[in-house]
């Protein structure tokens, strides 16, 4: 049982610590807002942990700059635990590079695979997807759900 406890603590803490994520934003219908331009800037918003036999959900900010001339976007990200029991880790802050062409956003890692979609203004994502961490040379995994984030 404990070993339990410490697999879906780590998948948690994973979900919330990972320094990169494979995310794939993309405009849900044919747009004339180029979504790359109306990215930078502050954003806010939550969603879900799922690791199976825990259940977590975040609220936070994140903050997206533009990168200069070939150096990519950086996104910091600041989350706090809304609600969720005591193995769900209570704060997490991560940064990471971005590219952001042709109205689709990527950041790129092995440890997660999310994809979503932005509306038509530029100004509201939803996403969803999953994180990995290896515990004791096991692939544990957690899904991300009901992530929705509104421009400030």
């Amino acid at each position: 049982m404990k070993m339990r406890k410490l697999i879906i603590l780590l998948a948690c803490s994973a979900a919330m610590q990972t320094s990169y994520a494979n995310i794939s934003v993309r405009p849900f219908a044919k747009t004339n807002t180029d979504f790359c331009n109306t990215l930078t800037g502050a954003w806010k918003g939550g969603g879900d942990v799922d690791a199976g036999y825990v259940s977590c959900n975040y609220q936070g900010t994140a903050i997206v700059v533009p990168g200069y001339r070939t150096t990519p976007l950086s996104i910091s990200m600041d989350m706090y635990l809304k609600s969720g029991p005591e193995l769900c880790p209570p704060h997490a802050t991560m940064e990471f590079p971005a590219t952001c062409n042709n109205n689709a956003l990527t950041v790129d890692t092995d440890n997660a695979d999310m994809s979503g979609s932005v509306d038509s203004t530029g100004t509201t994502v939803n996403m969803a997807g999953t994180v990995f961490v290896d515990v004791g040379g096991r692939r544990v995994e957690a899904e991300i759900k009901n992530v929705h984030l509104v421009k400030q």
